[in-house]
């Protein structure tokens, strides 16, 4: 989940190219992923970026696919989070 804005933004936090963690480096909206540099759009899933090695090699994990799932966030009146999956 990140915050951008006043807004929260909840997204698969795996990269498409090789299944590594996304959430770790976050700049407003964009998750780069920290192995190979793709960049994601955590309002959308959207790649907007490709992946700097190897980008010809198809993804190890095939059932991960961009644009990575989101998920709507919502801020309850006791100031919690949820996230619809």
């Amino acid at each position: 989940m990140v915050k951008y804005g006043d807004n929260y933004y909840g997204m698969l936090a795996i990269c498409a190219h090789m299944g590594c963690a996304l959430l770790t480096d976050v700049d407003g909206y964009v998750a780069t992923c920290p192995a190979h540099q793709a960049k994601y759009d955590v309002r959308t899933g959207e790649m907007i970026e490709k992946p700097q090695v190897r980008p010809e090699v198809k993804c190890e994990y095939a059932d991960v696919k961009a644009p990575l799932p989101t998920y709507k966030v919502r801020v309850t009146q006791d100031g919690f989070l949820e996230i619809d999956v």
